[in-house]
């Protein structure tokens, strides 16, 4: 539930985010959108941290020892490297669709700028709540089975979604899309963590590089195939690539926290 809180009070950024940003920028310019929103939401987020984390001391002798410990230990361990690679495929396929998809739909469907970022920050709600909804049942399933759920879902979506030619048909798949997407990224992170529950922190340092590696691979592949094809095939593409993700979560990793039997 908290993993899912987190992701959840992220993707809601988008749902204020998106239209605050755009009021500041057209009535005081871009810069002061940097200045007056920006600036000031770090501020007051590095001052909440300071507040609010407990104070402990996290220091120890072996720190350094512990820290490459982590590392060889998920080395050594199938299903954790398997949980990241997995954490790649979805995190190229699920950026290229929330980057392009308000592009989609201007382009597409010849939507004004203004209409498109509110249609962001509906789709961010959906989001939200497929977050909020798997971090409260992921005991009840399992962490990899709604992972593997969200991927095939939200893979199946992916490729819909690119190539509908009707707006409020393409809407529609966005928001169920989007539903399967927080799901799943609430499970996968849960599910990566407890891979190795002693080694948290390693993990999740390796599981942010993981989607910042997917991040990349996904603007280098998706900015290519727009260049040579189309929307359609960016869809097909980048959804079956959540489809591998699938399949790698289905046949290398486990649940560490269900049984074989179940």
């Amino acid at each position: 539930m908290a993993i899912g809180m987190l992701i959840a009070s992220a993707s809601l950024a988008y749902v204020v985010g998106a239209p605050l940003i755009g009021y500041i920028n057209s009535v005081m310019g871009w810069r002061l959108t940097f200045i007056v929103y920006i600036l000031l939401l770090n501020v007051i987020g590095i001052a909440s941290l300071l507040i609010a984390l407990p104070k402990h001391d996290i220091r120890s002798e072996r720190g350094d020892e512990r820290f490459f410990e982590g590392f060889r230990r998920v080395m050594r361990n199938r299903s954790a490297l398997a949980c990241l690679i997995g954490v790649i495929f979805a995190a190229a396929s699920w950026s290229t669709f929330v980057y392009y998809s308000v592009s989609y739909f201007r382009s597409s469907f010849q939507l004004p700028t203004s209409v498109s970022a509110m249609l962001l920050s509906v789709i961010a709600v959906f989001f939200t709540a497929g977050s909020l909804y798997s971090g409260r049942i992921a005991h009840r399933y399992g962490r990899r089975r709604l992972t593997i759920i969200g991927l095939t879902g939200a893979g199946i979506l992916i490729i819909l979604f690119f190539n509908l030619q009707v707006f409020w048909l393409a809407f529609i798949v966005s928001l169920v899309c989007c539903i399967f997407g927080g799901i799943r990224y609430s499970a996968s992170n849960n599910l990566v963590l407890e891979q190795i529950p002693e080694y948290r922190g390693t993990l999740m340092s390796l599981n942010t590089a993981a989607i910042g590696l997917g991040i990349s691979v996904g603007a280098v592949i998706g900015g290519y195939v727009l260049l040579w094809y189309d929307w359609g095939i960016l869809g097909i593409v980048f959804g079956l690539f959540t489809l591998l993700s699938a399949g790698v979560y289905s046949f290398l990793t486990i649940d560490p926290h269900v049984s074989v039997t179940d």
